[in-house]
């Protein structure tokens, strides 16, 4: 460790002669000099997305006030590896091939290696360090860097910082998909709820909302296929509701279409799943019902076959699948128990609810068990919250059933979007509704940076991108509305009135 010694007679508040313990680095003094001067970080320079800040600001300390820690810390020198989150220290020292992981708090002098015991935790710090190298071109990075002895994935690497050998141009889909840092869209096509999973064979597979009640000329189930994020094949439709649904005497046909639109009944929010040795598509129709699609031959283009509705109410279809188990939900909070085959419901479905009493949201439901916890994630437009914004929202359990913990905004300006890693083990959120698309088609699949911190008690999702980052006044109203509920006056108004 190294002090920082800090002379300032008109600006320090802390008694003279203080000490804090609180961890601080090089890239703290950027956020503090703007801090202390009142100036503005900007986004751009000549038209062009800058990397936002990553440092801390010291002034809390000056002030004798207490400082929030940096959340990561990196470092690099003639080739030593090392990152700190917490009191967890993971480094790579040079000419060595495995992780090693320390706890700051009971081990300062770094003898005890705890990767063997907390492989999971080792791999995603040395992930985190790997994305932050790319990002900020650490000339030893190596995607070798993110193995480690503990626990070893066999997964496709693919160098998205070059492109037919010229380094990717800033703020392109390459250079933001290596630096995991700004968002991006992936390609301009219009989609709306876009899904994107990675599939055994290392490759990306998005599909998404493609024709609704008033636009889309094909209804049906469209996919993508991309082997790094960044350069993507059309695949066309993999089932389509006129040709293989009539085929099929599918049970999307017997519900009444809607009249007065251009698409009577339409697929909205198609998801695609690899369980059980082949890939599903859980999916909802515009006018009443959703369920699975079945690929029959194991490959996700398919052909697809129909099985019957699940639920006859109700909308935005997932899977999630644990210990042999496979679970159906919907909406923003109903869960019911799959058969083995996956063709029909167990028992009852019942509920997840956040703490508190505001609903999570009204719809576009996803459930991932990250660790030892249960993410619940749910998408709405509330007229009453600060922005009126489509919003992405969690909640953290410790159980499938819970309880949960409150509801919190996860990714602000997502709409209705998911959670995956990339080949790195880095997390990204999809997104399509904002106002940041540069798009004649204003819904477009795009991905969000995120890191999710894992503690003992929790998860929290950390937003890289500054545009779809909640402010902390967006997460003290929401707080304050899982105590008071909706606001008075609200009877009988849709959420986004």
């Amino acid at each position: 460790s190294t002090p920082l010694i800090v002379h300032w007679p008109n600006g320090l508040k802390a008694t003279t002669g203080s000490i804090t313990d609180t961890p601080a680095q090089l890239i703290d003094l950027m956020p503090t000099m703007l801090d202390a001067t009142g100036a503005a970080y900007p986004e751009t320079v000549a038209e062009h997305m800058i990397h936002p800040l990553e440092g801390v600001s010291l002034m809390p300390a000056f002030l004798g006030e207490l400082r929030d820690p940096p959340k990561w810390m990196y470092w690099e020198h003639a080739g030593h590896k090392a990152v700190r989150h917490g009191n967890y220290k993971a480094l790579l020292p040079r000419g060595t091939k495995s992780w090693q992981l320390y706890d700051l708090d009971n081990d300062r002098q770094e003898e005890h290696d705890l990767a063997s015991e907390m492989p999971q935790r080792t791999t995603q710090m040395a992930a985190q360090w790997q994305a932050w190298a790319i990002r900020h071109d650490v000339e030893n990075a190596s995607p070798s860097a993110a193995k480690t002895s503990a626990a070893k994935t066999n997964t496709t690497k693919t160098n998205t910082t070059q492109t037919s050998g010229v380094k990717a141009k800033p703020g392109s889909v390459a250079d933001c998909i290596a630096r995991h840092s700004q968002a991006v869209q992936l390609f301009d096509a219009k989609i709306r709820d876009p899904f994107i999973t990675r599939g055994p064979s290392g490759n990306f597979y998005l599909t998404g909302t493609t024709a609704g009640s008033h636009w889309g000329d094909t209804v049906g189930i469209r996919l993508w296929e991309s082997p790094n994020l960044v350069d993507w094949t059309d695949k066309g439709f993999v089932w389509q509701l006129d040709k293989d649904g009539r085929a099929q005497h599918s049970w999307h046909l017997d519900r009444p279409a809607k009249q007065g639109v251009k698409n009577g009944r339409a697929i909205w929010a198609p998801e695609i799943h690899y369980l059980n040795e082949t890939w599903w598509i859980p999916h909802s129709i515009n006018v009443a019902g959703h369920g699975l699609l079945k690929s029959t031959t194991g490959k996700p283009e398919g052909p697809y076959t129909v099985l019957p509705p699940v639920a006859e109410r109700g909308i935005d279809a997932h899977l999630f699948q644990e210990a042999g188990r496979t679970y159906y939900l919907w909406g923003s909070d109903n869960l019911v128990e799959l058969s083995t085959d996956l063709a029909s419901p167990i028992g009852e479905s019942r509920q997840l609810l956040p703490a508190g009493k505001h609903e999570l949201g009204y719809e576009g439901i996803l459930l991932k068990k990250i660790g030892a916890k249960y993410l619940l994630m749910a998408s709405g437009r509330y007229a009453y919250e600060l922005t009126n914004t489509y919003d992405l929202y969690y909640c953290v359990a410790d159980t499938l059933d819970g309880p949960y913990g409150p509801r919190r905004m996860a990714v602000k300006n997502a709409g209705h979007g998911n959670l995956f890693q990339d080949s790195e083990g880095r997390w990204w959120c999809t997104a399509f509704d904002h106002e940041f698309v540069d798009s004649d088609k204003r819904w477009t699949p795009w991905v969000v940076p995120l890191n999710i911190v894992e503690t003992a008690e929790d998860l929290k999702i950390e937003v890289l991108d500054a545009r779809f980052r909640p402010t902390d006044a967006d997460q003290k109203q929401i707080a304050t509305l899982n105590v008071t509920g909706v606001p008075p006056g609200r009877k009988g108004k849709k959420p986004w009135e």
